[in-house]
């Protein structure tokens, strides 16, 4: 039978946490890596905890690693008393089981305490919480904490209930301080915790190991992690593979009993990223193919997408479209990766592959002449399908978040739509580029309406946040002098720059994940990218054919 979480019974924890929890214990879950690529014992496995450098442990308190698979809800796989033990001298405890044997070539830093230990049961693979908690009766490894596997932490005795507790909290010894889940279908398995669930679906299983932004000291917070598949070897690696989660920060890694290494998370995912590691990805839309296969579309589907994947998955390729079908990619499951997608206007028909299994989805939207203009207008994660209609200046948002549509009266029948989140607040605006005067009127969902005149006729409109400030710079590129003009957001002050030569296709993106966009040009003539990377450099990357659309110039350029 399916199990169903209560969500209520969820919630009910969440509040028995704010009521007991031990806060102003200053004891935190630093880093954990469940999953090393060779399972030799798992021996290099390791727990982090983070604390005073110094500071003593209360001797209530305990890590736990709390099985939620069906086999075996509730069991500890294991459960180390923390009570007593001190920080080292930078602040980092590590929880080390000696009965899985010496990780090669790994040394923990000197300046953390580390705390062995000897269970038989490993820190669990499967769907999993890993949490720090406090108890007053005693904890222990192989210890089922829910015996009726009700997902109610539950030790027979009514005063352990933790959530019955919320009648009578002073009767409940167990309290989760700081943790997170990786549970991989929550609709089948029980979450103990009240930590986030840090499985995304794109992953394909539950993470190899997880890691703290550095400086974030929130507990259970989704905010506090970036985690991800390790890379494949060797046993005792350091380094994040692919895929990772869509918040991973640029230079994430392990820092086995070292402080974590400084990374921001991106405020938004990075446009074109179609492999979830806040990247844009050097990719192309082929609208007249021949002889390709496997078809990936609806009947019919002859258009390519050739995807050269930033995260060390290779190159990603699909037949999905016809020639005279507009590619409208963005991320419209919210899994944190770019879906392959395109609008039909000889039916009005949207049509999507998800980048979680590649199945596809269909629905009509729109009417003849729209101009297809997607975005996330509602600030959930999830691009909206929109369309400009230039007929009567009107744009019609269908909102993820409520499934209403939205009709909105702004511009004119030339206009060109320019989505982009011009004033940071995490929700795209409402904009257009009006060619004849070079205008830019822009209706921010945060800071009201505003306009600019800015270009020359012939420029080509390239809208990206190149100033790293969350918010996007109205831009564009003049091929007559290979020039790029950016207005800063920030203060309306501009500045100039040559990138490329006249002939080339602008397509800027944050192909570095710093969260700057960075200037690049497709050149058709020796299908070469050129990336001026705000942090990595320069590159030349080689990918495409003759005739190839760049997939980061589809939203950009006005003359599309």
């Amino acid at each position: 039978m399916k199990r169903v979480v209560n969500f209520f019974g969820a919630a009910l924890i969440a509040v028995a946490f704010a009521l007991n929890a031990n806060a102003g214990s200053g004891v935190l879950l630093n880093e954990v890596e469940v999953d090393p690529p060779v399972e030799v014992g798992d021996r290099c496995q390791y727990v982090e905890l983070l604390g005073q450098p110094g500071a003593a442990i209360p001797s209530d308190f305990y890590f736990i690693s709390i099985n939620s698979d069906s086999s075996n809800f509730g069991f500890l796989n294991v459960a180390i008393d923390l009570g007593g033990q001190t920080f080292g001298i930078n602040g980092i405890l590590v929880l080390n089981n000696t009965l899985a044997g010496t990780c090669p070539n790994r040394t923990y830093d000197a300046g953390a305490n580390v705390l062995n230990y000897a269970s038989p049961t490993t820190l669990g693979k499967g769907s999993e919480g890993f949490y720090i908690v406090s108890s007053t009766d005693q904890l222990f490894s192989g210890q089922d904490v829910d015996v009726d596997d009700d997902g109610i932490i539950d030790f027979n005795q009514p005063q352990f209930r933790s959530k019955a507790s919320i009648r009578a909290p002073e009767g409940n010894p167990f309290n989760f301080i700081d943790g997170f889940n990786l549970v991989f279908n929550p609709d089948e398995q029980w979450i103990y915790g009240p930590g986030p669930n840090l499985v995304e679906a794109f992953l394909g299983d539950v993470a190899d190991a997880a890691t703290r932004f550095n400086g974030n000291t929130s507990q259970n917070d989704s905010t506090a992690w970036y985690s991800g598949e390790l890379a494949n070897n060797p046993e005792e690696t350091t380094d994040y593979g692919s895929p990772v989660s869509s918040n991973f920060p640029q230079g994430g890694a392990l820092t086995p009993g070292a402080g974590n290494v400084p990374g921001v998370a991106p405020s938004e995912p990075a446009i074109f990223d179609f492999d979830g590691d806040g990247l844009t990805d050097v990719s192309v839309f082929r609208g007249n193919p021949s002889g390709f296969a496997p078809n990936r579309g609806p009947e019919g589907s002859t258009a390519q997408w050739w995807i050269l994947n930033s995260g060390n998955l290779g190159t990603f390729a699909a037949a999905f479209g016809q020639t005279d079908d507009i590619p409208v990619p963005a991320d419209y499951t919210g899994d944190g990766r770019t879906d392959i997608a395109f609008f039909r206007p000889s039916s009005n028909e949207w049509f999507v592959l998800r980048s979680e299994d590649q199945s596809f989805f269909s629905f009509p939207f729109g009417a003849a002449g729209d101009r297809p203009a997607p975005g996330d207008y509602d600030g959930d994660g999830i691009a909206d399908p929109a369309v400009y209609r230039p007929s009567i200046g009107t744009w019609f948002i269908v909102r993820s978040s409520d499934q209403q549509t939205a009709t909105v009266p702004f511009g004119v029948a030339e206009d060109l739509p320019t989505v982009a989140d011009f004033d940071g607040d995490g929700q795209d605006d409402i904009a257009i580029y009006r060619p004849s005067v070079n205008q830019w009127w822009q209706m921010r969902s945060t800071a009201g309406i505003i306009a600019y005149q800015f270009g020359q006729s012939g420029d080509q409109t390239a809208v990206a946040d190149y100033t790293g400030d969350g918010a996007a710079d109205v831009a564009f590129f003049r091929p007559g002098s290979a020039t790029w003009f950016v207005l800063r957001s920030e203060d309306s002050s501009f500045f100039a720059f040559p990138w490329g030569v006249g002939t080339d296709v602008p397509a800027p993106g944050d192909y570095d994940g710093d969260g700057m966009a960075d200037p690049a040009v497709f050149r058709e003539a020796d299908l070469t990218w050129y990336i001026l990377g705000s942090t990595n450099g320069f590159q030349a990357v080689q990918f495409g054919a003759t005739g190839d659309q760049p997939v980061p110039a589809i939203y950009s350029r006005s003359d599309n």
